[in-house]
């Protein structure tokens, strides 16, 4: 605890002047901590609640005062010259220079023209995707599918309340909905019935699967749209973000005099992410 203390009171005293220069929230023997403490301590502590503001700040400051506290009875201590303190303060150094490293080469390599060219390579030439939603109830016969047929086409009784008798555990409570499917996504058995349906519909005849008899209700129609570039960017960002990344510490380790000395395997290319 001591040294987590006395690291994260020098990360604190790390921020840069202008940055501190909002009014104090509280003071430990005259030393004040200020808003610009609280959010790096946030930032580094990452485990605080987010869901009430005032107490999470709060909670932030008290940290804050048991840390500055116990830090300046380590420091009295002399422990900031602890090789323990100090080993593990060479370690956080070296993985904020590493974060800080990746983090400006993605953005270096990661721009609005080559979100631009990614998005024009593997989504702009796709064509909107034809989708159906289809409802099923899945029953042992054909004399309980057709009676259940007849009952919803001469409305004596609801689709989705007959759904819930349904041998599907997955789809029974929610009346035998599969949401919307692609082509390639509908089953074989379905495709046949379904072709000519229009949305609304329940199909004439039983369905039959290698489960049992599916009385199956086309409930509507759809074209999905080809996502715009606005829509695709965050997921192509993510995906550049994590190959340049990756790229980048593969080309600094091929370029580096690496000995492993324990027999162990070679090491492999850490995770892409900058924290």
């Amino acid at each position: 605890m001591m040294v987590r203390a006395a690291i994260l009171i020098s990360l604190l005293s790390a921020v840069p002047v202008s940055a501190q220069a909002d009014g104090p929230l509280a003071r430990v023997d005259g030393q004040a901590i200020t808003n610009s403490d609280v959010e790096v301590a946030t930032r580094l502590l990452g485990d605080i609640d987010q869901k009430d503001a005032q107490a999470n700040q709060q909670g932030v400051i008290d940290a804050l005062i048991e840390l500055k506290v116990v830090a300046r009875a380590a420091l009295a201590e002399g422990l900031d010259n602890d090789p323990a303190f100090k080993a593990e303060m060479q370690f956080l150094r070296e993985r904020a220079l590493r974060a800080l490293y990746l983090r400006k080469a993605i953005e270096r390599n990661v721009t609005e023209e080559t979100i631009r060219a990614a998005y024009d390579r593997q989504v702009g030439g796709l064509k909107p995707i034809p989708e159906v939603r289809l409802r099923h109830i899945l029953v042992a016969n054909q004399m309980d599918a057709m009676h259940i047929i007849d009952g919803v086409k001469h409305g004596q009784r609801s689709f989705e309340t007959e759904a819930s008798k349904s041998l599907d555990e997955v789809t029974k409570s929610n009346g035998g909905d599969l949401g919307f499917l692609t082509e390639d996504q509908i089953p074989t058995e379905f495709a046949a019935a379904i072709k000519n349906a229009k949305p609304g519909e329940v199909i004439a005849t039983p369905v039959q699967s290698a489960f049992g008899f599916h009385v199956v209700k086309l409930e509507a129609r759809r074209t999905r749209p080809v996502p715009t570039l606005e829509q695709a960017t965050p997921q192509i960002r993510h995906a550049l973000e994590s190959a340049a990344g990756v790229e980048v510490v593969t080309s600094l380790k091929s370029r580096a005099s690496i000995e492993i000395l324990n027999g162990g395997p070679s090491p492999s290319a850490p995770e892409s992410g900058t924290e």
